[in-house]
């Protein structure tokens, strides 16, 4: 018996870290949230690009991981020409295509036809020790060393195709302006909503790259506002326990979802009545048609 033990506690020494290190969550850098008006009136500082409504994603250099550290299964032939470095990024389909984006990545077997789809939109090289403009340099000169090949077609894993020189048209670089005022910028914010964008990106030029959530990073997106009426309570969960976990609301249109988020404390232990009229803000439309990212913000009392 002794020796039994002896050898299930080397089996757990040798083994274990390697179970442990097969889940490794990438140190990305997380974008804060500003609204334009908060801006300087000077953003010569500032790269900007629109904010891609699609799923993040990192590349090891081998493989695809979410921010959670979990692993995206991609086609290999989607990644079989991608470079060795590691990229910081989105997988993108097109605006307002979010839910086919996060539909095609969550499979334990790639589906290649959603995958013929899907682009990966590179903003970023995580390279903790470099400014955002010369790791947007760096990326460059990536990029200029291999230029897509356009004629280059996707093909499946069993096809007898030669794998293209460089890289394939779905890996592409995102592209950053540099606006020298904020009634430029704001220009360029408005041309992206009207197209039915979902916001724009901004990093601050001499900032590194820092894992969590920075202060030089923020997306900017626009802010809407509606009423809806209160129809029912969910129940807290966790520190919210005894408390109001959520809303269930129904709008003008008669939609009925759910409001989690917004409250106070004080909100929570005293919440709207139901039949109470609401203010939330959201930020556009999901693809059901239903607000995206809806939080309270107040009891209409003037209604």
């Amino acid at each position: 018996m002794p020796f039994f033990i002896t050898l299930l506690i080397c089996l757990i020494i040798v083994f274990a870290p390697v179970v442990l290190a097969s889940k490794s969550t990438p140190q990305v850098m997380l974008a804060s949230t500003k609204m334009l008006a908060s801006l300087p009136n000077n953003t010569s500082g500032f790269y900007i690009s629109e904010k891609y409504d699609g799923v993040r994603a990192y590349w090891t250099g081998s493989h695809f991981l979410t921010r959670q550290g979990n692993t995206i299964n991609a086609p290999s032939w989607f990644t079989k020409d991608f470079p060795s470095e590691a990229l910081d990024g989105e997988l993108w389909i097109s605006r307002n295509n979010f839910d086919s984006v996060s539909a095609a990545i969550r499979r334990h077997k790639p589906n290649h036809n959603e995958w013929r789809m899907i682009k990966f939109m590179v903003f970023d090289i995580p390279i903790h020790n470099l400014a955002f403009y010369q790791r947007k340099e760096r990326l460059l000169e990536l990029f200029n060393r291999n230029k897509p090949l356009p004629n280059v077609e996707r093909t499946l894993e069993d096809d007898t195709t030669s794998p293209a020189p460089d890289f394939p048209t779905w890996l592409q670089l995102v592209s950053h302006l540099v606006f020298d005022t904020k009634v430029e910028l704001e220009g360029y914010f408005n041309s992206v909503i009207k197209d039915a964008g979902e916001g724009i990106m901004v990093n601050v030029g001499n900032a590194t790259y820092e894992a969590g959530r920075s202060k030089n990073i923020f997306k900017v997106k626009p802010l809407y506002d509606a009423e809806a009426v209160v129809t029912a309570y969910q129940p807290g969960k966790g520190k919210y326990k005894g408390l109001l976990g959520a809303l269930w609301v129904r709008n003008n249109k008669g939609q009925i979802f759910k409001i989690g988020s917004g409250f106070t404390d004080e909100e929570r232990r005293s919440p709207p009545k139901v039949g109470a009229v609401i203010t939330y803000e959201y930020s556009g439309f999901s693809k059901t048609g239903l607000p995206r990212f809806a939080r309270f913000s107040k009891i209409r009392t003037d209604l």
